[in-house]
């Protein structure tokens, strides 16, 4: 059993109508917003191996993402997601690259205090470091993500992932995540003129 540390810092951005109104999950359970069609990411990782096997894995990360989200009947999100990974690994700092494309489907259910939010997503990724191969690793998750007051989130998660490059073929992982917010707040608009 192998336990591993990482932590994100990013940023998004996100613009465009979508064809239907639908009302996600924000940072400030009081407001609501349409959601928007399109959103940006990027940010940096670092990554370390815990316990047994401290010395096994350190990773240095930075990803840049698009995402393309489209609202369905009964409040279903349906979202893609490109991404790209720059990946410096191992203590020597091998670099490499990798892309991955995930398909996600999520459903909110709001209390009066919290968000609920359950979902299902697959990913297949392709990496520099195994080029002969045009997948290099598929990973299929569900989970459900908990938002706790205006900044705080709680994510747990059943992974499968299937990739021959690495020590496990078929790997199986629980994982918890802390998630906390930080929203840039909006200028108020100007008076009317009189």
């Amino acid at each position: 059993m192998s336990r591993d540390l990482s932590i994100y810092l990013q940023a998004d951005y996100a613009w465009g109508k979508t064809k239907h109104i639908f009302f996600t999950r924000l940072v400030d359970d009081n407001t609501a917003q349409n959601m928007k069609a399109w959103m940006t990411r990027g940010g940096y990782m670092k990554g370390w191996g815990l316990g047994e096997n401290e010395g096994d894995y350190t990773e240095n990360m930075l990803f840049a993402e698009i995402h393309r989200r489209a609202p369905l009947k009964g409040a279903v999100l349906l979202s893609q997601r490109f991404r790209t990974d720059f990946r410096w690994i191992g203590y020597d700092a091998v670099f490499s690259y990798r892309f991955r494309y995930r398909v996600m489907i999520e459903k909110e259910y709001k209390t009066r205090s919290s968000s609920i939010v359950p979902y299902l997503n697959a990913e297949v990724f392709w990496d520099s470091r195994y080029a002969s191969t045009i997948v290099t690793r598929v990973r299929a998750i569900a989970g459900t993500t908990v938002v706790f007051g205006p900044r705080l989130a709680w994510e747990g998660n059943i992974t499968y992932q299937y990739d021959p490059h690495y020590n496990t073929e078929n790997l199986y992982a629980l994982n918890v995540i802390l998630h906390v917010f930080f929203q840039k707040k909006n200028k108020k608009p100007p008076a009317p003129a009189n």
